[in-house]
């Protein structure tokens, strides 16, 4: 199958979010990197807080959405920042929030959603995408003190 039959198959639809999105948003964030009701209790956040923490990502960023309907079913954000490398600033991309719904793998979600993502950062000439994979998340001590403990594995 050549790429353009792929894309005449493509059923789901891209667009951007916006803070309407943000229960499915913060849904699909929570399933994709395994945060619970006890994880969010032990480091003394409530879930209204984690879904208002996720507002300025959604305001601010450039963040694409992948919809099988009305069901938000993976995401992509690249959020502007500045670098400074050696003394000189550089408008770059910080790439976050980058998860699918594991009953909707192979079907060319996330590469459409990063090569749409990669373009619009060469319109807006962010040179540079970062992105760092952390595989770890915060737990808190008897104390409630927050620190990162490695996912398991």
């Amino acid at each position: 199958m050549n790429r353009q039959d792929k894309d005449t198959n493509f059923r789901f639809q891209i667009r951007d979010l916006t803070t309407g999105d943000l229960d499915q948003y913060n849904a699909l964030l929570r399933y994709a990197f395994q945060v619970t009701e006890q994880d969010l209790i032990e480091t003394g956040w409530r879930d209204d807080e984690i879904k208002q923490s996720k507002f300025p990502v959604l305001e601010r960023a450039d963040v694409l959405g992948c919809f099988d309907g009305d069901n938000l079913i993976s995401q992509f954000a690249v959020y502007p920042l500045k670098m400074n490398v050696y003394d000189s600033v550089y408008t770059v991309g910080f790439v976050t929030s980058v998860c699918t719904y594991p009953e909707y793998s192979g079907h060319g979600i996330m590469s459409k959603l990063m090569r749409q993502s990669l373009m619009r950062m060469k319109d807006k000439r962010q040179c540079l995408a970062c992105y760092i994979p952390i595989p770890f998340r915060c737990t808190a001590d008897s104390a409630g003190r927050s620190f990162p403990t490695k996912y398991p594995t």
